[in-house]
């Protein structure tokens, strides 16, 4: 499961980085490098051990139900009756972990700006006594 993974977690952060670098100028004036490399980065980790464990769970799930038709066909008949409730379930709490996910996501890329640009620039924050607002920045 863990190539599979690999391969699609490559072939999507490949397509990201083409994307990137065929964006117009205004696009770079509106996202900053900090957003950009959590993208390439972070998130593309997180898609990876998204796939890696839906895969393997979906193959689990799939020789499971084979192997208990072949068991018990009658029994999983009624097991399986009350899947779309667990389906429905699952659907609703991806749905939930999706947008915390990307509010955590949009955070983290603004965090991460904030500490690049304040460490590129830190003899200018030092100079000027700007710790606590760039500390009030980053939080």
């Amino acid at each position: 499961m863990t190539i599979s993974a690999e391969r699609q977690t490559r072939t999507i952060r490949q397509t990201l980085f083409q994307s990137i670098l065929k964006k117009d100028i205004v696009f770079f004036d509106t996202h900053t490098p900090g957003e950009l490399n959590l993208q390439l980065t972070d998130n593309m980790n997180k898609i990876h051990d998204g796939i890696d464990d839906k895969l393997g769970t979906a193959v689990e799930l799939i020789s499971t139900c084979i192997g208990a038709l072949i068991i018990g066909w009658k029994l999983t008949l009624v097991v399986l009756s009350c899947s779309p409730i667990i389906v429905g379930f699952f659907i609703l709490s991806s749905k939930i972990t999706t947008r915390l996910t990307t509010n955590e996501m949009n955070a983290y890329g603004k965090a991460g700006a904030v500490a690049e640009e304040v460490i590129s620039s830190i003899r200018t924050v030092l100079s000027y006594n700007g710790q606590e607002r760039e500390i009030k920045r980053f939080v």
